[in-house]
C-alpha cells in the first residue's frame, strides 16, 4: 500500500481550477518544484493513490470535474479519497478570459485537434457563446407531491405558451423566484404551476392521469446561453472552494499572478512555501531556485521551453503514479488504458 512506502506517502493536496484557467501550467510548475508527478481527479483509482502524487487537479464542482463521493459512499467502491484531502491550492482566473479559453479546448476536441494547439475562430466562439447551454435542470423521479407554503400559484394562462405548463417551464420560474424552494406542477385539475417553500409531508400518487411533477429550486433551470451558464459555474466554483478549507490549509493564487512578469516569480515562491508546509512528504526546491523554475515552466514566451514542450510520450510517462510497493523510485510500466485519463493501479 502507499502507507508502506514512506518515499511516496504524500500529504494530499488539491490543485483546483476552473476550466481554462491554466491547469496544465500549474501541473508542470508543481512537478518542477517537487520532482513528483501530479494527477487528475479522474485518474485516481483508489484512495491510496492520493498519497502518491504531488497534487490532484480538479475542476469540481464544474461538470468537467469528478464529483466528490457522498458521505454515504465513503468506504465504498465509489470512494476515491476526495474527502480525505484537507488542503488545496485554488487557482482563479478572470472568467472573461477563462471561459473563452475553455471554449478553445471544446473546439479542439470537436475538431479532433491537439490540445493547446489552436485558437477557435471568432465566428465559432460567437456561435457557441450565444447557443443555449446544456441545462442541468432536473426534477424528482416521483409522481406525488409535497405539502408546502405557496409562494406563487400560476395558472395555465400564465405559462410561456399561454395554454399549459411543461415541467421545465415551471422549474425555470422557481429558479427566478428567490423565495421558491421547490415547485409542484399539477398534471390534472387546475394544472397550476405552484412555487412553494417550507417543504412538508409527501403524498404519493400512482394515477398517471392525475399525478404531479416536482423539483427543487435550481439556477440551472433558468434559460441561459453557454456563456451565462459557464459564468454561473464559475461563481459556484469560487463559492465552493472558498468555503472548503480553513485559511491555513489553502492558498489562493491567480493565473494573472503566475504569468505576470513582475509577479510570477513571487507567486511561485508562495506556492513552493505552501507545498513544503508541514510534513507534506514533498522535497521542494530551495527558495532561491524557484525563480529559475518559474522562468523555465511559465515564462517561456521569448524562448523555447523544455518543460512545456516535451514530447507527448514523455509527458504521459511523467504523469504515471509511482509504484506504491517499490522504494526504487521506478515508474509503473506502460499499460493499456481504458481511458487516457486513468492511471494504472498500484501493484
Amino acid at each position: 500500500s502507499a502507507e508502506e512506502n514512506d518515499d511516496t506517502h504524500i500529504t494530499p493536496t488539491f490543485a483546483a481550477s476552473f476550466p481554462g484557467s491554466g491547469a496544465r501550467m500549474t501541473w508542470n510548475l508543481i512537478t518542477a518544484l517537487t520532482g513528483q508527478v501530479t494527477a487528475e481527479d479522474w485518474q485516481i483509482t483508489e484512495p491510496a493513490d492520493i498519497h502518491r502524487v504531488a497534487a490532484i487537479k480538479t475542476h469540481n464542482p464544474h461538470p468537467h470535474g469528478r464529483p466528490f463521493p457522498d458521505l454515504a459512499e465513503v468506504g465504498t467502491e465509489n470512494d476515491w479519497g476526495a474527502r480525505d484531502i484537507h488542503r488545496g491550492m485554488i487557482l482563479f482566473r478572470n472568467p472573461l478570459d477563462a471561459i473563452p479559453s475553455f471554449h478553445n479546448y471544446l473546439y479542439e476536441v470537436e475538431q479532433e485537434l491537439d490540445g493547446h494547439s489552436t485558437r477557435a475562430p471568432v465566428e465559432a466562439w460567437i456561435k457557441w457563446r450565444e447557443t443555449p447551454g446544456d441545462i442541468l435542470c432536473v426534477r424528482y423521479p416521483t409522481t406525488g407531491y409535497h405539502d408546502g407554503d405557496i409562494v406563487r400559484a400560476m395558472q395555465p394562462s400564465d405559462a410561456p405558451n399561454g395554454a399549459n405548463w411543461f415541467w421545465k417551464d415551471c422549474a425555470k420560474y422557481c429558479g427566478m423566484e428567490k423565495e421558491c424552494e421547490f415547485w409542484t406542477l399539477e398534471r390534472s385539475g387546475g394544472q397550476q404551476c405552484l412555487l412553494k417553500k417550507n417543504k412538508g409531508d409527501y403524498h404519493e400518487v400512482f394515477d398517471e392521469n392525475n399525478d404531479y411533477r416536482e423539483g427543487d429550486h435550481h439556477m440551472d433551470c433558468i434559460y441561459q446561453t453557454n456563456f451565462v451558464q459557464e459564468l454561473r459555474f464559475w461563481e459556484r466554483f469560487v463559492a465552493f472552494w472558498m468555503a472548503r478549507f480553513h485559511k491555513d490549509d489553502r492558498i489562493i493564487m491567480s493565473y494573472e499572478g503566475f504569468t505576470g512578469q513582475d509577479t510570477g516569480a513571487d507567486a511561485s515562491v508562495k506556492l513552493a512555501d505552501f507545498l513544503r508546509k508541514g510534513e507534506s512528504g514533498l522535497d521542494v526546491v530551495k527558495t532561491e531556485q524557484v525563480p529559475c523554475v518559474w522562468e523555465k515552466v511559465v515564462n517561456y514566451g521569448k524562448a523555447s521551453n523544455p518543460v512545456m514542450e516535451v514530447p507527448k510520450a514523455e509527458e504521459e510517462s511523467r504523469r504515471r503514479l509511482p509504484k506504491a510497493e517499490e522504494e526504487s523510485g521506478r515508474r509503473l510500466p506502460k499499460a493499456e488504458k481504458e481511458s487516457r485519463r486513468r492511471l494504472p493501479k498500484a501493484e
